[in-house]
């Protein structure tokens, strides 16, 4: 190579560990280097091996190493400059590697990631696997608080003419400052992982810590106080706007938001649903809501155009937890370009009061109104990791009130978006980080009951009647099962499931009744689990019918409670001991179109299984839908499931015998058969189960079986 590489070493001349440094040093094998050490004492040993040719030793008086840098770099003769600490070393080899990628990359500047040696250990800071990455001017403070080895000089290598670019005063500030200065003059700087430095932690040989009040990454809040000595007063129309961003996993989950806003609200509200691909079934729910809910709604499903679809796949979603419809609520101000303020709901929210007080709040100026996510602040560090001092300021980005007339102003999407692009390799929670590192300090917090997660009603407990936003942050999500959840947090789940009950009982939006039969005999252990996989269902008509053959094992007072809880479980006791008693009066009760039977220990395996079960019994004109089962053995704790392939085939040529002879046992229980009603009109109840389904099979004239395990049957 022709460039030269100056390996410079600043030491007071006492070190003890001043020899590694030296032998690490000595054996990079580049052809064109030199090896500088300058210290601020003298020592006759060093200078006996600078005459003999080792390398180049200078004495300048100095009270701290940082003085001697100047001077050290007036000494040099290398186009780059590579510093090490007394102490410290560098792994063979490796300063050959680090000058081949910066040369490769065109670069000014390459940083690596160290090892740290401490109590004969090594430790490692970075596992990432990515080669090289970019540092830029909006990422570099997130490199800088993430990575220590950005918050000193030594174990970089530097091209030394940006020392002469930068202002001579700075030369002997702290590590921290002066990179800063080096890195705005580089043309490129670039980040690497072969943790080639070691560097040797002791009481006295500390890594800085990150200076947090370097931590602005935009000048947004400097805007807001602009704003306010301005007497910026925001447009509030008196019409609410609210955006609710959706994807295929919940664009079937917000009719019970658009109807908890509906009900909650005596004003007028336009509820812009935003989404890239949406199904065609959801578009036609959308439009009846509209209609059922004209009084007071209007709904405007709006697609992201081609051009903003385009930007949305320039972000990397590496190692986010959010998938890319997170990102839609930051192109609103495009989006809706009529409106001065909108508010923003994520779709795993309920809305239980007026929204009118939130969307009259007066923002002062910020940009955002938002709530503090105490459930991140308090349950983990992350808040304390992004925001340092001011983890308490960390909000959550499932509710926004946003002054879109002020993002247009000052043309905020534009440097966001290019910061987003830039910045997403250190998110853990999307655009929600990417939210609170640029609009630090430019938003106004508001009041919890804004936005209120409901796992907080096990640590910092609220009356729901005083909150106006419920949020099921988080996995717990009330179209799940969950067996566990504390009894104080099932009231959130319960009122969602109540809101949704309360929807759908609007004949103009509910699909055909489905009548579940659920027979149940001293199933403790199982029927929570069993009415929790059917209270899920994104079906909309389901009616839910227990019969209890007279249990005394505590199983009746688990079905009484979840009686009260859900209008649509309806309860009977009566002391049958054979199934098929049981099932005859559970059809005596049923008002469903169609029938299904499970008895307590069995559950439903997904969400959608009857709005599948429905779509094939359509799509096919079928009197049965069929599917086969999993098992789960409770002794052993161990789920087993047979070999299925998601097919649908037509078994109407067969006859009950062959069905009931067929592999996997597949037509073996009455349980898991989507039936037409009239197939059980003249069931046997004295009969036994197997009997009665050879007569239901022999009526059928087209029966229809999807390879999927279905349903689970638990054995004991």
């Amino acid at each position: 190579m022709n460039d030269k590489i100056s390996i410079i070493i600043l030491t007071n001349g006492h070190e003890n560990e001043l020899e590694s440094s030296i032998y690490s040093a000595s054996r990079q094998p580049l052809d064109n280097k030199e090896l500088i050490i300058v210290s601020s004492t003298d020592n006759e040993e060093l200078r006996k091996r600078s005459d003999n040719g080792e390398f180049k030793f200078y004495v300048k008086l100095a009270e701290k190493l940082v003085d001697l840098r100047e001077y050290a770099l007036k000494k040099s003769t290398g186009n780059y400059v590579y510093f090490i600490d007394a102490g410290d070393m560098i792994s063979d080899e490796k300063l050959v590697d680090l000058y081949e990628k910066l040369t490769t990359q065109k670069a000014d500047i390459v940083v690596d990631d160290i090892m740290k040696l401490k109590d004969g250990y090594f430790h490692f800071y970075s596992e990432d696997k990515t080669e090289v990455r970019q540092v830029v001017f909006n990422n570099y403070l997130l490199f800088l608080r993430r990575f220590p080895t950005f918050r000193k000089l030594a174990g970089i290598l530097i091209k030394k003419s940006l020392f002469e670019q930068v202002d001579a005063s700075v030369l002997s500030a702290p590590s921290q400052e002066l990179f800063a200065k080096l890195f705005l003059v580089s043309n490129k700087t670039i980040h690497v992982h072969d943790n080639s430095y070691i560097w040797r932690e002791s009481d006295e040989h500390q890594l800085p810590e990150f200076e947090w009040s370097m931590n602005h990454l935009s000048t947004l809040n400097e805007l807001v106080k602009k704003n306010q000595e301005d007497g910026y007063q925001a447009k509030i129309p008196k019409k609410i706007s609210v955006a609710i961003s959706v994807d295929d996993n919940t664009e079937k989950r917000i009719d019970t938001l658009i109807y908890s806003i509906y009900k909650n609200t005596n004003q007028l509200v336009d509820i812009y649903i935003i989404y890239n691909k949406i199904s065609k079934s959801s578009l036609q729910l959308f439009n009846k809501l509209a209609e059922i809910f004209k009084d007071k709604l209007k709904i405007f499903p709006t697609k992201i155009p081609k051009k903003i679809e385009n930007l949305l796949q320039k972000i990397s979603l590496e190692g986010n937890h959010l998938p890319i419809s997170a990102f839609y609520r930051i192109f609103l101000p495009e989006l809706l370009p009529n409106l001065d303020r909108i508010l923003y709901l994520d779709a795993d929210t309920l809305v239980i009061n007026d929204l009118n007080p939130l969307w009259q709040t007066d923002l002062q100026g910020a940009f955002i109104g938002c709530v503090p996510d105490l459930a991140v602040v308090v349950s983990n560090s992350w808040g304390e990791q992004l925001l340092g001092p001011e983890k308490d300021n960390y909000f959550n980005s499932g509710v926004l009130l946003l002054d879109l007339n002020l993002f247009r102003k000052y043309s905020i999407n534009l440097y966001f978006y290019q910061f987003i692009l830039e910045t997403t390799y250190f998110y853990v929670l999307g655009d929600q980080d990417a939210l609170n590192l640029y609009f630090k300090n430019a938003v106004k917090l508001l009041d919890i009951k804004f936005n209120y997660v409901f796992k907080l009603l096990s640590t910092m407990p609220k009356n729901l009647e005083d909150v106006t936003i419920l949020h099921f942050l988080g996995p717990h999500k009330p179209w799940n099962i969950w067996n566990e959840i504390p009894d104080e947090q099932m009231v959130a789940i319960r009122m969602y499931r109540k809101y949704r009950y309360e929807l759908y009982q609007n004949k103009n939006i509910t699909e055909p009744r489905i009548s579940v039969i659920v027979t149940v005999q001293n199933n403790i252990t199982g029927i929570r689990k069993n009415l929790e996989s059917l209270l899920i269902q994104d079906y909309n008509n389901l009616e839910i019918i227990v019969i209890d053959g007279g249990s005394t094992d505590g199983t009746y007072e688990i079905i009484e409670q979840m009686v009260q809880d859900y209008p649509n479980i309806k309860y009977k006791k009566a002391f049958l001991n054979e199934r098929m008693k049981q099932i005859s009066l559970g059809l005596q009760m049923a008002t469903g179109k169609y029938i299904y039977f499970l008895n307590g220990q069995e559950y439903v395996a997904n969400d959608n299984l009857f709005t599948k079960l429905m779509a094939y019994k359509d799509k096919y004109q079928a009197d049965i839908v069929s599917t086969n089962s999993g098992y789960y053995v409770l002794h052993e704790g161990v789920y087993r499931a047979y070999e299925t392939n998601d097919k649908v085939i037509d078994f109407s040529d067969k006859t009950p015998q062959e069905l009931l002879s067929m592999p996997t046992k597949k037509f073996k229980f009455i349980s898991g058969n989507l039936i037409n009603r009239f197939l059980t009109d003249n069931l046997n109840s004295k009969s036994d189960e197997q009997d009665n389904l050879i007569q239901i099979l022999a009526q059928a004239k087209r029966i229809i079986y999807w390879d999927n395990n279905a349903w689970i049957k638990v054995e004991k």
